[in-house]
């Protein structure tokens, strides 16, 4: 998997605090390492120097004593591996791939069938709901988030009907602004009398959002007084003539 869940607290748990800063590195980056190799959290000996080069047995002892690790064979195991399961990551990856050819088939106009062997037009569709639905169960986590967001402020829609770009255009979009803005975004647009019914509905809002830093800059009227080349902001004539005048 490409990521791991970290909570956001996990730093004052008392088993980490107490096992120590350089016991809570190893921890995190065995952490990683598990979710990168999809093995349940079990952390193979041989690569602890790899882990943590220093003092390694001993960060990885005060980890089992907190209760953090146990020992097994040929390693250690994270006690609580709270993570997805190699079964889930599967389940995902098989939904990607019928959302990916329930795509292809309407984009294609229904003229290819879902498999490569010749189907009734009943099957199809019954397929491509399939597929649909697994799509809407397998969103990538930034979406799942921004779901789950919007939801929170009672904005429910379908999601199984974006097709593999929009989601990407989503997954963009969140990485630009965040969820906060997004959902400011679709809570701007909704209209009680018309309710959005897909996600779709919100995606022509998204991307009209002024990315973050990107203000246009404010021109300043020019000089009102004549023959002035100056602007409202600043102006040699204008400040000229008030010298002249005496005025500061």
């Amino acid at each position: 998997m490409d990521w791991v869940k970290l909570r956001t607290n996990y730093w004052l748990d008392v088993a980490i605090v107490r096992a120590g800063e350089a016991a809570e590195v190893l921890w995190v980056r065995a952490k990683a390492y598990c979710g990168a190799e999809e093995n349940g959290g079990f952390v193979p000996r041989e690569l602890l120097p790899r882990l943590t080069p220093l003092r390694g047995t001993a960060r990885a002892r005060a980890l089992v004593r907190e209760g953090l690790w146990t020992v097994v064979d040929g390693g250690w195991q994270f006690v609580d591996w709270d993570q997805v399961t190699r079964e889930q990551l599967e389940a995902q990856r098989e939904a990607g791939r019928a959302r990916q050819t329930a795509y292809r088939a309407r984009r294609n106009g229904g003229s290819n069938a879902v498999t490569n062997t010749d189907v009734t037009e009943e099957r199809r569709e019954e397929a491509e709901e399939k597929a649909a639905a697994a799509a809407a169960a397998a969103l990538p986590a930034s979406v799942e988030i921004l779901r789950a967001a919007l939801e929170a402020h009672r904005l429910h829609v379908r999601w199984d009907l974006l097709d593999p770009d929009q989601v990407a255009d989503i997954e963009a979009l969140i990485a630009i602004h965040g969820d906060g803005p997004l959902v400011k975004s679709a809570l701007a647009q909704y209209q009680p009398d018309r309710p959005p019914a897909t996600a779709q509905a919100w995606l022509g809002g998204w991307q009209q959002l002024r990315r973050p830093g990107d203000l246009a800059a404010v021109k300043p009227d020019p000089c009102p007084e004549p023959g002035h080349s100056g602007t409202t902001r600043h102006c040699a004539q204008c400040a000229a003539d008030r010298l002249a005048g005496g005025i500061r």
